[in-house]
């Protein structure tokens, strides 16, 4: 019971801090949320399920799930916050999201809920660097966190660097440069029109 409940302390001060600069803050927020909402179910149903506790065996066995999940989820909380980049860190969250599962339905269920919450931002970046959305802010760079707008010119470049691997950047600022040679010359066409 020391343990769960250091971890969730440990969970508790996640949603309650202020978050650092790094380029995963997006990342942090969201998790944070979805944690939060974790941390209430769990209380929930801890609370419903305690009037029928007679023994202490009961008891162990009622903790068992939530501190499999609470472990969980302090593992997660622990990959965002050391990982700086976005994409580097979506990465890390979904392999371990599929380790620490091994074939538990029931965990598989809501970690894989979490990762997606958690993961949505990047993947709504990453939908912007690529013209499938229009854009919500002009733009993120590494040192900003996505917090201040950067010029319309480059900003895929700054977003691409934010979100992708290394490997992947290049393609993505040929996209970009194809998608505007299209908005420039054929404004009209379905594909420049397509999430702007």
């Amino acid at each position: 019971f020391i343990s769960i409940g250091n971890t969730v302390k440990g969970l508790r001060d996640l949603i309650e801090e202020n978050v650092a600069l790094l380029g995963s803050q997006h990342l942090v927020i969201a998790l944070s949320s979805a944690v939060s909402v974790v941390l209430v179910a769990t209380a929930r149903f801890l609370e419903r399920e305690r009037r029928n506790i007679q023994s202490l065996l009961q008891l162990q066995e009622l903790f068992h799930k939530p501190r499999l999940l609470f472990e969980g989820l302090g593992t997660l909380v622990t990959i965002v916050k050391s990982e700086a980049n976005a994409g580097e860190a979506v990465t890390r969250l979904t392999n371990e999201a599929q380790r620490l599962t091994s074939g538990t339905i029931w965990l598989e269920d809501i970690l894989s809920e979490v990762v997606l919450r958690t993961a949505t931002p990047w993947v709504k970046a990453m939908a912007e660097v690529v013209g499938l959305s229009r854009p919500a802010i002009c733009g993120f760079t590494p040192n900003d966190g996505g917090s201040a707008r950067t010029q319309e010119s480059g900003s895929i470049q700054a977003a691409s660097s934010y979100v992708l691997p290394e490997e992947i950047s290049p393609l993505i600022r040929e996209c970009e440069t194809s998608l505007l040679l299209l908005q420039a010359h054929e404004p009209d066409h379905p594909l420049a029109k397509s999430g702007w």
